[in-house]
């Protein structure tokens, strides 16, 4: 199945931060949540790859793309972001301890 020409969603579940008032491991709130999801659209753009974020809980991303065929490019692009530690599309999970950077030198 092409994903070419066809709209797609993704989700990325982003890391936990310390708490700077009691040092406790926490998920961030969603200002905090949308300041990463701007940084990485930010960070794409600059790679011409368009992806737009919806903040749809603490610590998790919606993305969309208008063409499919450019989820693998999110998918690697936001694996590779530090606070990135799951990728979910289709019903694929990549999660950050396994996940191997195709683009990786071997």
């Amino acid at each position: 199945a092409s994903k070419k020409g066809n709209p797609a969603m993704m989700f990325a579940t982003l890391n936990q931060i310390k708490d700077p008032k009691d040092g406790k491991m926490r998920d961030r709130d969603k200002p905090e949540t949308e300041e990463i999801a701007f940084k990485h659209k930010s960070l794409m753009q600059s790679g011409h790859l368009d992806a737009t974020p919806y903040v749809i809980d603490p610590n998790k991303i919606l993305w969309t793309v208008q063409d499919g065929s450019k989820g693998f490019e999110v998918k690697n692009f936001l694996m590779r972001q530090p606070e990135v530690v799951e990728f979910d599309w289709d019903q694929q999970k990549a999660h950050k301890d396994t996940w191997v950077d195709p683009d990786a030198e071997l």
